[in-house]
């Protein structure tokens, strides 16, 4: 041990180890009120902020007893009740979940917080129970081509809503098979996949039951 001025200082000079031995080791400040370090032999570590545990290891790994700070960006912690929380930092910065994909880098599922938090997952998802939208008024699904052809399903104070948000036919189908459409004027097709509609005879529904009989009403 040596002193230079008001720093005192531990200096190993020689080719070999320094060892500090004890059954426990204890690093505390002057007066020993707080802790930096105490390890227990055979057992858990402790580091210290300020007096107050932050980080312990055990037999599987560490625990922390604060949040965690990975980077600049990202921060993992608890909320008040316990749950876990993963937090990007910074305004609009959003959160990846990303993996390998047969060599490949992916990112499975980002979460927009230009967005307020919305999802959007690279190849789809599947879910093992029902679905809950709560979003009051604006509740919607959109699905297909959002740049082109697609359709949506929503529901409001006056009723529920399913059809094409484009300007496409809405087909209903049964094992995979066509069996009503409603084309982009209103007309309705059951049983047949091309609903006619002419200026002198307005076709608004056609049913076809077999190959040989067919039915319409239409306002001439």
């Amino acid at each position: 041990k040596k002193k230079n001025g008001s720093a005192s200082y531990i200096d190993d000079v020689g080719t070999g180890n320094l060892f500090v031995r004890g059954n426990n080791l204890a690093l505390k400040n002057a007066d020993g009120s707080k802790s930096y370090l105490f390890g227990t032999n055979g057992g858990a570590v402790n580091l210290y902020h300020d007096g107050s545990s932050k980080l312990v290891t055990t037999s599987t790994g560490v625990t922390v007893t604060s949040s965690v700070d990975a980077g600049p960006g990202l921060r993992l912690s608890t909320d008040g009740s316990a749950n876990a929380v993963i937090q990007a930092l910074g305004q609009d910065k959003d959160i990846y979940f990303s993996g390998d994909d047969g060599g490949s880098g992916v990112n499975a599922l980002v979460l927009d917080m230009s967005e307020a938090g919305k999802a959007a997952f690279n190849a789809g998802a599947t879910f093992g129970g029902h679905i809950e939208i709560d979003a009051g008024s604006s509740a919607m699904i959109d699905f297909g081509d959002l740049t082109g052809g697609y359709g949506r399903l929503y529901a409001d104070s006056s009723g529920t809503y399913v059809g094409s948000k484009s300007n496409d036919n809405l087909i209903l189908r049964t094992n995979n098979v066509e069996r009503v459409r409603i084309d982009t004027s209103g007309n309705v097709g059951i049983g047949i996949a091309s609903v006619t509609s002419t200026a002198s005879n307005r076709t608004i529904l056609e049913l076809n039951g077999t190959s040989t009989s067919l039915f319409n009403m239409s306002i001439g």
